[in-house]
């Protein structure tokens, strides 16, 4: 069978049964031994492509299955020195555990994207809007949930932005020394001073009427958003 043909049944994959899937998986390993289609994929490459299976990653998912269930929890952990045989056989069961790992990391991460996807599709801010679906089935939800992006004074904008009588009546001067000392016994200090906002008296200055919102607004940065999926209980 050719690689062709092979590829227009990978739509039915879900809809058959076993015994059409293990046919199918038979007819491509046949193909690949007489060199009609290409070698599976490298470990690189099925981590690129999970959202869309295609029936190359399909078979290697297959294969690496198997493989995990002939060598998961074959090596004694036993505290001791090990054989050659058994040096072989930690490797072996190594390789097939991390393969696994890869393919239901990269599975999830796909599936955390497309969630991301359909929960934003429908927004009309997706970059700064959290939400949910809900399985009430399980009692779960999958939340997109955005973190960050609130504004925060910027120390130099700010003291940019009022005179200096201003900013020494909202901030705290931070003076730190720093004593080095070298190997041949030579010493240095150094002298560094910071300024940090006081909230206490940047109110008390903004009620006074010294200091205007416009000001801190635009002495501000917004911090940096994240976008993120989890998996939640249902609130009862």
């Amino acid at each position: 069978m050719k690689k062709k043909n092979i590829i227009e049944n990978i739509d039915q994959l879900h809809d058959s049964n076993s015994s059409e899937l293990d046919q199918l998986i038979k007819d491509y390993e046949f193909a690949s031994e007489h060199g009609e289609i290409t070698v599976l994929p490298s470990r690189a490459s099925i981590k690129r492509r999970f959202l869309d299976l295609d029936l190359d990653a399909f078979v290697e998912i297959q294969k690496s299955m198997e493989e995990l269930n002939d060598q998961f929890g074959t090596t004694n952990t036993n505290l001791r020195h090990l054989s050659q045989n058994e040096i072989d056989s930690l490797v072996e069961e190594l390789l097939v555990v991390r393969k696994v790992g890869d393919i239901l990391s990269s599975r999830e991460d796909s599936l955390k994207t497309f969630a991301k996807d359909i929960i934003s599709l429908d927004q009309v801010d997706p970059d700064t809007t959290s939400g949910s679906l809900v399985s009430p089935k399980h009692k779960l939800r999958i939340s997109k949930e955005i973190r960050g992006g609130t504004l925060k004074i910027d120390i130099n904008l700010l003291k940019k932005r009022l005179s200096d009588e201003q900013f020494k009546s909202v901030t705290n001067e931070v003076t730190t020394t720093v004593n080095k000392k070298y190997p041949d016994g030579k010493v240095t200090q150094e002298t560094i001073i910071t300024y940090e906002v006081n909230e206490q008296f940047l109110e008390k200055e903004m009620v006074r009427g010294n200091i205007y919102s416009e000001d801190i607004y635009l002495s501000s940065v917004p911090s940096k958003r994240t976008t993120a999926i989890y998996i939640r209980e249902m609130e009862e």
